[in-house]
């Protein structure tokens, strides 16, 4: 419908109906714009005026529910202001946990269960919701219910894998329970748990832990796990340690035998990129800063080692493997190698100790230039031995020396 304003008759009807329509609009404005102003200073007359002028807004029943309750420490206000914040909007999980937590302030702790549950319901992933409810849960003695609450955090707070997982352990010292209720199948949180578990000298949970971690059949570094290695060799658990080498050995060459025939000897061509530690080479000085893959000189494969030798003494040039093996039991050990004007009153020799550092083999020292060639060692273990090292070395270690030697193809058989 058109309407002229050519007449006054018309344009005062017209202003008449626009501001009757508008009057409406410029209450709530005016009523919206009242209860902000009441709040800036968080008063506890503010905030009442606030709810007075829009008591519908949940917002601000919360504030007002915040106030009794921390400030003038009424939890019985404070519950009534967020029960009400909750009933005008059900779907905040914040009103939820505040009137949680004036409820288990009155002790009334079926209703909090309920709130905590009602916030969990309408936001199951946040973590600060997960890890109040978690908490509540594990209070109450619902250990499950606690760790499924947990799970949350632990999947989407990276931050807070960590005090969750110690938190799940601390609370019920159960990996298997852990594992069920509280981990999910990620990559991330497994590696976590294992470092936990082995950081607390638990190395059976520990192992439980990492063939978890291996179930999951998702790609790891081999470097994230070679501490768990070291700390299973330290404790003696040989047996494990290479259950955990064989997974890895499977992710990457270097942590292999160069052949198949039964050699126990890993990257022993040196053929792979060296990664230190576990059933590797090891490399400590004075190797660490002397020895390099040499890919221009070697006797098979494509590299061999290199040493050299500047001068000062040592008995134990600093490279070395550790090799699991079975007590009383005869093995051989092989190196090819060539030396260039080695010049020492005792030459370095290969040679294998046991646990107690006992040297139970040496092969023959190398002197003088030499081309390539084979030596090789039969040596047996001493009852209850599960792990020798082998490694480059000096019986005394007296003198200076000075030279460069090439190693490859260290092979170590069962006899």
């Amino acid at each position: 419908m058109r309407i002229e304003l050519n007449n006054r008759r018309n344009t005062a009807a017209f202003l008449v109906i626009s501001l009757a329509l508008a009057l409406p609009y410029l209450w709530l404005v005016q009523q919206h714009y009242r209860a902000a102003a009441s709040t800036t200073d968080l008063s506890l007359d503010g905030l009442q005026q606030a709810v007075h002028w829009e008591p519908a807004n949940a917002d601000y029943h919360d504030m007002l529910g915040r106030y009794y309750l921390f400030v003038a420490q009424d939890a019985t206000q404070g519950a009534e202001h967020f029960q009400r914040a909750a009933q005008l909007d059900s779907h905040s999980s914040r009103y939820w946990l505040d009137l949680a937590t004036a409820k288990g302030l009155l002790g009334d702790t079926s209703a909090q269960r309920a709130a905590l549950e009602n916030a969990l319901r309408v936001d199951p992933k946040t973590p600060k919701t997960a890890w109040e409810v978690g908490n509540f849960f594990l209070v109450d003695g619902n250990v499950e219910r606690a760790l499924d609450s947990f799970k949350a955090v632990i999947q989407y707070d990276p931050v807070s894998v960590r005090p969750a997982l110690d938190l799940c352990w601390r609370a019920t010292h159960d990996v298997n329970m852990i594992l069920a209720h509280a981990m999910p199948n990620e990559l991330g949180p497994h590696l976590e748990l294992l470092r936990l578990l082995y950081e607390q000298n638990q190395p059976e949970a520990a192992m439980i832990a990492w063939r978890a971690l291996v179930g999951l059949n998702q790609p790891y570094k081999v470097t994230d796990a070679m501490p768990f290695v070291e700390y299973l060799i330290y404790q003696r658990h040989i047996a494990d340690a290479q259950e955990v080498w064989s997974s890895m050995a499977k992710l990457s060459p270097s942590l292999r035998p160069a052949t198949s025939d039964g050699n126990l000897i890993v990257n022993g061509n040196f053929d792979e990129d060296i990664i230190p530690g576990g059933f590797s080479w090891r490399l400590q000085p004075p190797a660490l800063q002397s020895a390099r893959v040499d890919d221009q000189e070697f006797h098979a494969g494509t590299a061999s080692l290199a040493l050299e030798f500047t001068g000062p003494a040592f008995a134990d040039y600093g490279l070395s493997q550790l090799v699991p093996v079975k007590p009383n039991q005869l093995y051989e050990l092989k190196v090819t190698a060539k030396s260039q004007e080695i010049t020492a009153a005792e030459g370095p020799r290969l040679m294998v100790e046991d646990p107690k550092h006992t040297v139970i083999a040496k092969g023959n020292e190398w002197q003088g230039t030499h081309g390539w060639d084979e030596q090789s060692i039969m040596f047996t273990t001493p009852p209850g031995t599960q792990l020798v090292r082998v490694y480059i070395g000096r019986e005394t270690g007296a003198g200076l020396i000075r030279g460069k030697l090439w190693v490859d193809e260290f092979r170590m058989y069962e006899r």
